[in-house]
């Protein structure tokens, strides 16, 4: 599974771990961790990349949780394993398909208002 978000642009959705008065029990992100892309000239500007700069305080693993970059809030993330659901993936192993994904970025992430960007993660 974790090689699943090293290869593409995952949208997923997840339970909420704190619910939201007026927002649904799920919220649903855009994330990977393929480094490939993150760490790319236009992965740093258009998502603000930034390498962690320290470790979490517990072993991801041991919690069946994998860390990941949410491109929409361009952050870091904790994903659990078990609850997560894969809604659709975009590879991003080669520059071929990594071009693919700018170009969908540029025709339709990109033009995003804010409130577009929460009646996406809230769906």
């Amino acid at each position: 599974m974790l090689q699943l978000y090293n290869d593409n642009v995952v949208e997923v959705k997840v339970v909420r771990r704190n619910p939201k008065i007026g927002r649904g029990p799920t919220r649903r992100f855009l994330c990977t961790t393929n480094r490939l892309l993150l760490n790319s000239i236009a992965g740093k500007t258009a998502f603000h990349f930034r390498a962690p700069s320290q470790r979490p305080p517990y072993i991801a693993k041991d919690y069946n949780l994998v860390t990941v970059y949410d491109l929409l809030m361009q952050d870091w993330r904790q994903v659990n394993l078990e609850s997560d659901q894969i809604v659709a993936a975009m590879p991003v192993t080669n520059n071929e398909e990594i071009t693919i994904f700018w170009e969908y970025f540029a025709t339709v992430l990109s033009k995003w208002s804010s409130s577009n960007k929460s009646m996406f993660m809230n769906m």
